[in-house]
């Protein structure tokens, strides 16, 4: 897949996305999950967050 301008921009604010690690927690029913350093592009602006295909399994 070829990655466009557009893909590095943040649909939200409109700034730069780069490569950082983000705390990523879920609540299962029963108990909370935290997981530490997660592979993530961050916004530099407004600081949202999007998690790399790469870092999650099944």
């Amino acid at each position: 897949m070829k990655r466009t301008k557009s893909a590095s921009l943040c649909p939200i604010c409109g700034g730069r996305k780069k490569d950082g690690r983000v705390l990523y927690s879920v609540d299962l029913g029963f108990g909370v999950v935290v997981v530490r350093n997660v592979p993530a592009k961050v916004c530099e602006q407004c600081g949202e967050e999007w998690i790399e295909r790469f870092g999650v399994r099944s």
